[in-house]
């Protein structure tokens, strides 16, 4: 029996673009069979944990969140499903006190398996719904899944082996993305630059993105350094409407460091595919992921990073300390740094990863910027998103102007936000 009451769902999705493309297609099954997406999770009759585990703080936030929603009155029915259904041990997860686990191999089948564990619950009638707001940058998944087996991450062990869509059904998601108002789309997956569909490599799908009538920006998530990056930025170099956006995960900037991780690349190799884009593409905001006290990292290695990171123009940097995950060959390694060591490196590296954001905003006051209209804030002025990835404050148009692009010459910065007028069309 399939649920047919009419129940109220929220999602929480933890971790990357592609947990929260899967999450947006969760709710568009439910919303089929008429259920309502809310906006608070106290609100809802089914919750939905969309967990993330590539960090031990990753995996204990989903699972504390479960624990949480078990002591509501009444409790909602409480859906596990991401990759803490693969890490986490068995105890784990049943003291989490989820009422239904959804592992990777059913995990397609979510929404289903949702409907049917629902079918004689009833819809609590909760007061006071808000309902959750519709995505105005839908994402558009086009891969899942990774075999580098990098030595610190647990992705392949949670997610499985990489898996391409076909080419015409990414084309054919995308142009209904699009006819129903969308006018940017982000593409998507677990490991993006390994997507292939026979001889369609990830190159010849953003090409034949970009060619549907009626899109006004591309923007891709994080791919892989070392494999498709030159060819994407001679893509944007021919495509205006492809967003000035480019994260490599760096990683680590010491050889001897990557080498351990497993990675596939030289810091001197990296340096060479970002002087390369930048050449082709003025204005392109750079960012890129740093994992700091890796076992074996030195103060030397540390320095390295530090120092590529510092002669890089990167706009966004995401820095975290490394995270044992058990199963992974890095848990095991020996001259593991200590916990408070790790975290110092990465806040002194945070905090030049702000300075660089800030100069990188600034370098836009005087020009123009375009932004889609996402939505008004309190004060009036609308919010959006640069082409590279800045957030924009614009004053000074209605809000009809919501999911449009429009232009704006910033005059001022706060923080790494742009602040400007709208230009007269």
């Amino acid at each position: 029996m399939i649920a047919t009451a009419p129940l109220r769902f929220y999602i929480k999705t933890f971790g990357c673009r592609l947990n929260q493309a899967e999450s947006d297609s969760f709710t568009a099954q439910l919303a089929s069979y008429g259920w309502h997406p809310v906006a608070r999770d106290h609100q809802a009759d089914v919750v939905i944990i969309h967990s993330c585990a590539i960090t031990h703080t990753a995996e204990q936030e989903a699972l504390r969140l479960c624990r949480r929603l078990t002591r509501l009155t009444p409790p909602p029915f409480i859906v596990l499903s991401g990759c803490v259904t693969a890490a986490a041990s068995l105890n784990k997860l049943t003291a989490s006190g989820a009422s239904l686990i959804v592992n990777r191999t059913d995990r397609p089948n979510l929404a289903q398996l949702v409907l049917k564990a629902c079918a004689d619950l009833p819809s609590s009638c909760r007061t006071t719904v808000t309902p959750a707001p519709p995505r105005t940058r839908p994402l558009l998944q086009v891969q899942d899944g990774c075999n580098f087996f990098c030595n610190y991450c647990i992705v392949p062990h949670t997610r499985g082996g990489p898996i391409s869509r076909p080419l015409t059904d990414c084309l054919a998601e995308a142009s209904t993305l699009i006819a129903n108002g969308a006018r940017e789309i982000v593409v998507t997956g677990c490991n993006t630059a390994c997507y292939q569909d026979g001889h369609y490599r990830l190159p010849q799908l953003i090409e034949a993105l970009v060619n549907l009538p009626g899109l006004a920006r591309l923007r891709l998530s994080s791919i892989e350094p070392g494999t498709v990056e030159r060819d994407i930025a001679d893509l944007m170099a021919r495509y205006p409407l492809i967003c000035r956006q480019l994260h490599l995960p760096l990683q680590s900037g010491d050889n001897t460091t990557l080498r351990s991780m497993g990675r596939r690349y030289t810091s001197e190799a990296f340096r060479e595919s970002i002087t390369y884009a930048l050449g082709r593409v003025p204005d392109l905001g750079l960012g890129t992921d740093i994992i700091t006290g890796f076992p074996g990292e030195s103060e030397a290695h540390h320095a390295n990073t530090r120092q590529l990171i510092t002669d890089l123009p990167f706009s966004n940097l995401h820095v975290f300390p490394y995270s044992e995950r058990q199963g992974t060959p890095a848990a095991t390694m020996a001259n593991q740094i200590a916990p408070e060591l790790r975290k110092q490196r990465a806040a002194e590296l945070i905090a030049i990863g702000q300075t660089k954001r800030h100069n990188f905003a600034r370098s836009f006051i005087g020009k123009p910027v375009t932004t889609i209209i996402e939505r008004f804030a309190s004060d009036g002025t609308a919010r959006g998103w640069s082409s590279s990835y800045l957030p924009c404050h614009v004053a000074g148009l209605q809000p009809a102007a919501i999911n449009t692009l429009v232009s704006f010459t910033p005059t001022a910065v706060k923080d790494d936000t742009l602040i400007g007028l709208a230009t007269a069309p």
